[in-house]
Order: C-alpha cells, then sequence, then structure tokens
C-alpha cells in the first residue's frame, strides 16, 4: 500500500490528510445545509446536478494552463481555491452563496484529478506511476473511511459550531497536499526541462478534441467505468427492489468494496505498466464486468440465501474489475497522451469520467433496473463495447 518512491511518499501523506478531510465533508455536509442551514433538499440536489455540469467544463481549460505553466503550479492554485472554498462553507447561510460556491468548487475538483495524475507523472519514474497512483488511491480510501467515522460523532452532537469547524478542518486539508507538492515540485521541473529539450514542440500536436484516436479512448472509457454507477447507483437499489432484502445489505456491500479497494489496490497497480500492459488490464477487467453481471442477474433469479452469496461475489469480482481498470486507466491515458499537452489530453481523458456520472444514474435507473435480465444483458454488452473500443483506438494510436 505504500507507494515506491521517496516522492509518492510525500504525496501519500497529503493525500491522506486531504482524504480524511473531504470524507468529514461528505458524509455531514447534505445534513448539515439541509438540517441546520433550512435548505430545501430539492434545491440542495439541483445545486449538487448544476456543480457536476461545471464540473464537465472545467478541466480541458485548466490542462491546456498547466501545459504553459507547470501543472503543479496549476494544481496548487486550485488547492488553494479549494481550501478557502470548503472552509468558506461555514459562513454559508442562504441557497445563493451555497449554489455558487458548490459550483466553483465542482469545477476545481474536476480540474483537479488530472493534474494530480501529471503530477505524478513528472515526479516519480515511469515504472512506479501506475504503482503509485493506484498506493496513494488505497490510502485515500482510508482516509475517507476514517473521516466517515469522525464525522458520525459531529452529528451525533447536534452542535452546529461543531459542523462549521469541520468544515474548516476540511479547508486546511488542502493545504497538506499543496505542501506537498512544494516538496517534491523540484524534481518535476526537472523532468520537465528535460522532456522539453528532447520532446515534440507544442505546435506539433493537436489538440486531444481534435484526436479522433484518443476520442474514441475516451468513449470507450466512458463504457468501462459505468461500474461506478453500477456500484453506488444500482446496486443499492436493486438490493431492495429486485432481491427484496433489507438495505442493510447495500451497506454491507459497499463495504466490501472499500475494504478490498484498500487491501489490493496498490497491489494490483504494481502490475500494469507500459501500453501493451494496460490494454490487456483493461480487457480483462471489461470481461470481469460482464462476469459481475451475468452473477448479479443469476442472483435475481435464485432468491433467498443464493441470492445473497450471489450480491457478495458479484461485488468482489466488480471491485476487482474496478481497481484492475482504474490502474489500467491511469497508466494508458498517460501512455497515450504526448507530452507537450499531456495535461490537456489527461484533462479530456477525464471527461469520461464526468459523462457516466451525469449519465450512468439516468441509464441504471430507467433501463438496466426495470428490465431485470435484459437490462444486465444490455450493461454486460456496454463492458465488452468498451474493451473492443480501447483495443481499437490504441491500434490506430501504433500505426500513427
Amino acid at each position: 500500500m505504500i507507494p515506491p518512491s521517496r516522492n509518492g511518499r510525500i504525496l501519500a501523506i497529503g493525500g491522506t490528510v486531504d482524504s480524511l478531510g473531504t470524507g468529514l465533508f461528505l458524509a455531514a455536509s447534505t445534513l448539515y445545509f439541509v438540517q441546520v442551514v433550512g435548505l430545501p433538499m430539492v434545491a440542495v440536489g439541483a445545486a449538487l446536478g448544476i456543480g457536476s455540469v461545471c464540473g464537465l467544463l472545467s478541466p480541458v481549460p485548466m490542462g491546456r494552463l498547466a501545459d504553459r505553466i507547470g501543472a503543479d503550479r496549476v494544481f496548487i492554485g486550485l488547492l488553494v481555491i479549494r481550501a478557502f472554498g470548503y472552509a468558506g462553507y461555514a459562513l454559508v447561510d442562504g441557497y445563493p452563496a451555497y449554489l455558487g460556491l458548490t459550483c466553483l468548487l465542482a469545477a476545481a475538483d474536476a480540474a483537479s484529478g488530472p493534474l494530480f495524475q501529471a503530477v505524478i507523472g513528472d515526479v516519480v519514474p515511469a515504472e512506479e506511476r501506475s504503482a503509485t497512483m493506484t498506493s496513494i488511491r488505497a490510502i485515500r480510501n482510508i482516509g475517507l473511511s476514517a473521516g466517515f467515522l469522525l464525522a458520525g460523532g459531529v452529528q451525533a452532537l447536534h452542535w452546529t459550531p461543531a459542523f462549521q469547524i469541520l468544515f474548516a478542518v476540511n479547508g486546511v486539508s488542502f493545504i497538506a497536499t499543496g505542501l506537498a507538492i512544494r516538496r517534491v515540485r523540484a524534481t518535476a521541473t526537472a523532468r520537465k526541462a528535460d522532456a522539453d529539450v528532447v520532446g515534440d514542440s507544442a505546435a506539433d500536436v493537436p489538440a486531444p478534441y481534435r484526436d479522433k484516436r484518443f476520442i474514441g479512448l475516451v468513449v470507450a472509457n466512458a463504457f468501462a467505468m459505468l461500474h461506478d454507477s453500477v456500484m453506488f447507483v444500482l446496486l443499492p437499489l436493486w438490493v431492495v427492489k429486485v432481491l427484496d432484502l433489507p438495505p442493510s445489505l447495500s451497506s454491507v456491500l459497499l463495504a466490501v468494496n472499500t475494504v478490498q479497494t484498500a487491501l489490493f489496490q496498490g497491489y494490483l497497480g504494481r502490475a500494469v505498466q507500459g501500453l501493451d500492459r494496460s490494454v490487456r488490464t483493461t480487457r480483462l477487467a471489461c470481461g470481469l464486468l460482464v462476469l459481475t453481471c451475468a452473477l448479479f442477474a443469476a442472483a435475481a433469479v435464485a432468491g433467498g440465501t443464493p441470492a445473497v452469496i450471489g450480491a457478495v461475489v458479484g461485488v468482489m469480482v466488480l471491485t476487482l474489475a474496478e481497481n484492475l481498470l482504474v490502474a489500467a486507466s491511469w497508466e494508458l491515458s498517460y501512455v497515450v497522451s504526448p507530452e507537450p499537452k499531456r495535461a490537456q489530453y489527461l484533462a479530456f481523458f477525464s471527461l469520461g469520467f464526468g459523462a457516466q456520472r451525469a449519465v450512468g444514474p439516468l441509464l441504471m435507473t430507467a433501463v438496466v433496473l426495470p428490465a431485470g435480465g435484459l437490462g444486465w444483458a444490455l450493461l454486460g454488452s456496454l463492458f465488452l463495447l468498451a474493451a473492443g473500443g480501447t483495443t481499437a483506438a490504441t491500434r490506430l494510436a501504433r500505426a500513427a
């Protein structure tokens, strides 16, 4: 679980503190704004939806700026915005302020992910890039879980200043990542200078939205990332409405997902290096996702105890596929992104996940869940398309 390089370990420490604060915020914020501030639930949901749209629009322009002045500089700037923004939630007392702050932070959050990936690629050796990303993800899961537990204590107090202190702590947590970036940025500057000497000029590289092969890769990744909506949107509803089991089972299944990710994500990430291996891993992960669909469909038919067993096994297979796919997509997106515009390409690649988050929940609730076995078959075919699309896009990239 520990990143292999010194720079990776420094970033992991900052990311752990960051994720602890994020866990605090995620677990307590909605309750605070609905029950304490008094905002309507529908209005809070609408603000989060509008924020998601802002998140779709922000990564590419931030990536373009990062290619000009450095990913580390832009990322630190976004961390400052997020630090003051999340701490500023403590001062929100009405809907306009809540809506504006939510949109600003959703845009900053969405742009930060691919820039963090670019920074890691700059400061760790190529052979440790995927291992470092997946190790940090595993450690962040632990930080999130700790934040969830601490937030439960804050909620139990029913004391408004406790929530406001929580928001301030979350804001400060972003400073930890910023300090970590400052510690390793000298390495990033040196690597960037070396790349500028031997690499292609930015003028020779098309923008990512004009690179048809890369667009194909982004679309394929969006299909593959539907596993996220399966886990967090479809599964809880499926447990209650199809299996007719208590909602508590969905919490157990989510815990299985979190624990398995924390235990094995870092280990699996070390096995994914280079273009060929990341493509093979993507195909394997998509095959496991198809198997997951079959297991869930069979569990719905079986009912009773076999259904519970099938659901648990299905989540374990789904989690394995998720962990493999995350590692493969990080490595694949980095390897195929041309260095002079790498931040732009990574930002554009992240739009696939953003699109999935926008469309996936509706697909799960309006199509897959009502259609039963046919819905699982449709979902499985999308995962097969993801595997085929990734293979085809990378073959075209090699031929160019």
